[in-house]
């Protein structure tokens, strides 16, 4: 009995392929052994090609199929961190330093200056974006409220 199959991504690897190709079947193609040391191998056929993975159990000869059709399919797909990496080399992947701009008040006074920075986020691209960039928004907001706190003080 090993762990969950993960992909690259540490993603299960049949809803990964579920997001790259909607609606896909799975078939059982057969099932041999006993009772107690079956194997089942499963196939998917995705854009013509057709292929198969075996298992202990159903899930994970689907599993196996759909990691088979992933990497032959999607070799290069992008993992995110990585993209990151080669954009921008100085600022951590998190982007945490990016906002950090909070314990400096001069910097937070510049008010329009600090509305410019949230927006590189947006290269990332990749669908979640919009939900890093408007926490970004929210960090940046409270920075300019912190330094008026601080000065009025």
């Amino acid at each position: 009995q090993q762990g969950p199959i993960l992909t690259k991504h540490g993603k299960n690897p049949v809803m990964e392929l579920n997001e790259k190709r909607r609606g896909l079947k799975y078939e059982l193609l057969s099932e041999t052994g006993g009772s107690h040391d079956k194997c089942f191998v499963m196939e998917v056929e995705v854009d013509g090609q057709k292929f198969q993975g075996a298992g202990s159990n159903k899930k994970v000869a689907k599993a196996y199929a759909a990691l088979a059709a992933l990497e032959k399919l999607f070799p290069d797909a992008p993992v995110p961190i990585e993209q990151n990496k080669k954009k921008r080399a100085p600022v951590p992947a998190r982007g945490g330093p990016k906002f950090a701009v909070k314990h400096n008040p001069g910097f937070a006074m510049g008010g329009p200056m600090h509305n410019e920075v949230p927006p590189p986020p947006a290269m990332r691209g990749r669908g979640r974006g919009g939900n890093i960039r408007g926490r970004g928004r929210g960090r940046g907001g409270f920075g300019g409220n912190h330094g008026g706190y601080m000065n009025a003080g």
